[in-house]
């Protein structure tokens, strides 16, 4: 069916067409009441101008069923000669460069990542299957990470890598080894894990060995505040050190220590409704299981010198499922200096362990139950190490924490001029900090979570975005992850034409008269308009 699409509008393209069509009255009337010499003839040529400059205004279009046919869509930097055996694989009938029509397929092979936006939103809307290229010179595939954290949360770093043999790929900050990974050869995937622990902006480097492969930023905000009840049986430097280094973090601490059967010694303040209870063996049988879930939102068991008596009477308690095993007779001694009882946890359902930290916990519902098996993690302390001290505390409190209110997720790498997404996790509202000259957010309600908010927005500069002390953003620029780049174009890509419908449909493609056509019937029509009266029969 033909339709029209002109090249005109509105009121415009109503007096344009009503100008030919009078004057085009006017000539027919004229030649035939003057009975002109060759009259029919001219107005032949006059209607056949007419009405060819009237189509070129009107543009008609029409639509074809496209024939069972498919492409290998290639990079422009590519050499169409080296797909021959791969497009035969394919059972492809054409390869196509990036930039050249790419109509009449029925489906489309996207190899590699190396394309311009432009070029892939020229694609017309057939079935697509993207190739992910196996490049070499591409050491970075895919990368992702937090690209903001609360100080304490876990940071993680995944992505694939192309690696020619066994290396160790690791993550360094000022030369120190915050994470680490042994790779082998050929197309290997990794995570990378460790504690956002030094505020605001972060900075670090990725190597493979020895080489520099890229730089992974993001930033750091402070805490949520914490309220921290702790209870033990007589005075240790484990509770000690472990209690200032709260009250240093920001937290609000009370310290509680037995001295007699009847009477304690209390230190701190005065804490919140749902804090952690902290507390040693001693102190297992004083707990009130009732206030579980309302007063208290965790309870970590610590300074264990019995573990299996002692976690036996834990679960008796709280009714929870620990299982321990011995792995050696002594206490084990750790890579960062501090040693632990010598039992590991076996993990059930429910549960989760933290190895650097002895430490497993049991969710249960409204409250977790947690247990840690150190012996000597205020030797860090000690030594002047605050940094190591963090590394095994941290990831206890992140866990302990139930969910952080009032925290940003932001998927990084983001890139310029490229969309992104961040979202709001929030008590009541939606944040209204978030804006400057460089970039603004509209928020949306999320519809199934009701404190998140999110919203998607389009960096058009690279480098550190600041909004406030305690808020930054890294946007890459061109030169950074290329690979990584072209995965999230082709991604969002493929994402934006994933509703439309393929498989028995007929699939048509849309045609028209090309413009060099137009200009050479029009040229013609016109040729003859002129050379008709200076002909002498």
């Amino acid at each position: 069916m033909i339709k029209f699409e002109p090249i005109l509008s509105g009121n415009i393209l109503i007096m344009v067409l009503g100008v030919l069509a009078l004057i085009s009255v006017f000539q027919v009337f004229y030649y035939l009441f003057k009975k002109v010499e060759r009259r029919y003839l001219k107005v032949f040529l006059f209607l056949l101008f007419s009405s060819l400059l009237s189509l070129f205004i009107l543009n008609p279009t029409w639509e074809k069923e496209l024939p069972g046919s498919s492409a290998l869509l290639i990079p422009e930097s590519e050499n169409k000669a080296h797909f021959s055996d791969f497009s035969k694989e394919l059972e492809v009938d054409k390869v196509i460069k990036a930039g050249e029509r790419a109509e009449g397929f029925r489906q489309l092979y996207i190899f590699g990542e190396n394309y311009k936006k432009e070029e892939l939103l020229s694609l017309p809307l057939v079935d697509m299957e993207w190739i992910p290229s196996s490049d070499k010179s591409f050491v970075v595939l895919d990368l992702g990470w937090e690209g903001i954290l609360k100080y304490g949360q876990e940071q993680k770093i995944t992505g694939i890598l192309n690696s020619e043999k066994s290396q160790k790929l690791q993550l360094r900050f000022v030369n120190e080894v915050w994470a680490e990974q042994t790779l082998e050869d050929g197309e290997q995937s990794f995570e990378l894990v460790f504690s956002a622990l030094i505020l605001g902006k972060n900075e670090m480097d990725l190597y493979l060995d020895e080489s520099k492969i890229g730089t992974v930023r993001y930033f750091v905000m402070g805490p949520e505040q914490m309220s921290f009840e702790l209870k033990v049986g007589f005075p240790n430097p484990e509770t000690r050190f472990f209690a200032d280094y709260l009250r240093k973090r920001g937290e609000l601490v009370s310290l509680r220590t037995q001295v007699a059967q009847s009477s304690s010694i209390v230190a701190g303040e005065e804490l919140a409704d749902r804090s952690v209870l902290v507390i040693d063996p001693s102190q297992l049988k004083s707990v009130d299981v009732n206030k579980l879930g309302s007063d208290y939102q965790a309870v970590l068991l610590t300074n264990v010198n019995n573990p299996e008596l002692d976690i036996s009477e834990l679960n008796r308690k709280f009714g929870t499922s620990f299982t321990i095993n011995r792995i050696s007779e002594k206490s084990v001694e750790k890579e960062n200096g501090t040693s632990a009882q010598a039992f590991d946890f076996v993990t059930k359902f429910n549960q989760d362990t933290l190895k650097n930290s002895a430490t497993a916990f049991e969710m249960k519902g409204d409250h977790t139950i947690a247990v840690s098996l150190m012996e000597d993690s205020f030797s860090l302390l000690l030594s002047g190490d605050s940094i190591g001290y963090a590394k095994v505390w941290e990831p206890v409190f992140e866990k302990l924490s139930m969910g952080n209110k009032n925290s940003f997720q932001l998927s990084s790498p983001v890139f310029r001029n490229l969309k992104s997404n961040i979202s709001f996790l929030g008590a009541s509202d939606s944040p209204n900090n978030l804006q400057n000259e460089q970039l603004s957010f509209t928020w949306k309600k999320d519809a199934l979570i009701g404190d998140m908010y999110f919203s998607r927005f389009i960096p058009l500069e690279s480098g550190w975005i600041y909004f406030s002390d305690s808020l930054s953003i890294y946007v890459e620029d061109e030169e950074s992850f290329k690979a990584v780049k072209g995965r999230k174009i082709l991604i969002e890509f493929l994402k934006e034409r994933r509703d439309y419908g393929f498989g028995s449909e007929r699939i048509t493609s849309k045609s028209n008269i090309p413009a060099w056509l137009w200009f050479v019937l029009i040229l013609i029509s016109a040729s003859l308009l002129w050379v008709e009266p200076r002909y002498r029969s």
